[in-house]
């Protein structure tokens, strides 16, 4: 009796065995299908240029890896690549609608299953902006990636240049955290430059010049920056 109890239960630890490895293979081949992209995705996320070769093999990888498991992760990285190639079309370009589209429905599967993830709340924001979506969408989303991430160095320059971007539009209350932002980028000398040329593409240093009151001597470093660009670049 003994000798079979052992039995079972030397069966039951191997069919438990076998089950663990079968839960681990979707996890396993999603690795191994996505190794080819990790390393570009990699340096779109260090913020570095990628070709279009490079874009294609990103995509197929998060593409090919989808059937197998949907991470958030996964899905976020499959609607940056979407973004990417949106950037590169023109605006009339009917595949830029598909691409842009695509990625705001990746995007929200992507937080509805990883919801503090303040890079996709980022993503999703500009994806609307691009798509077109009502402000109030756009704010959310905007609001969302604030909340998850009140301070986050690689994403506060382009959080403020979203914000600047839609700066009509927005509530008095994002207004003010993203003047808050500001003045974050500003004491750190290794944003300030981003800032300042952020809004310069936004359009928007009489913005910039108006958070960065009442002290004096920011709005001095502003102007000594601005005499070196370009009359043109300033117009707002």
């Amino acid at each position: 009796m003994a000798r079979f109890s052992g039995w079972l239960l030397t069966l039951a630890a191997a069919g438990l065995g076998l089950w663990l490895a079968f839960l681990a293979v979707p996890r396993t081949i999603v690795a191994f299908i996505a190794l080819p992209g990790d390393v570009i995705g990699e340096r779109v996320r260090e913020g570095r240029e990628i070709g279009a070769q490079e874009l294609l093999i990103l995509q197929q990888t998060r593409r090919q890896a989808l059937p197998w498991g949907s991470s958030g992760r996964q899905l976020s990285e499959l609607a940056l690549a979407l973004l990417l190639e949106a950037e590169r079309l023109e605006p009339a370009d009917p595949r830029r609608h598909e691409a842009v589209s695509e990625a705001v429905a990746l995007l929200e599967r992507s937080l509805t299953r990883s919801p503090a993830r303040p890079f996709a709340w980022t993503r999703l924001a500009y994806a609307c902006r691009l798509a077109d979506c009502e402000p109030s969408r756009i704010e959310a989303a905007l609001r969302m990636a604030f909340r998850t991430a009140p301070i986050n160095a690689r994403l506060t320059v382009p959080r403020i240049e979203l914000g600047l971007l839609l700066w009509p539009e927005l509530s008095e209350q994002l207004r003010s955290e993203i003047k808050a932002q500001i003045d974050f980028a500003w004491r750190r000398r290794s944003l300030r430059e981003q800032l300042i040329e952020a809004a310069l593409r936004a359009k928007r240093i009489a913005t910039l010049r108006v958070a960065l009151l009442p002290e004096m001597e920011r709005l001095m470093q502003l102007e000594r920056y601005l005499e070196r660009r370009p009359r043109k670049d300033i117009t707002e």
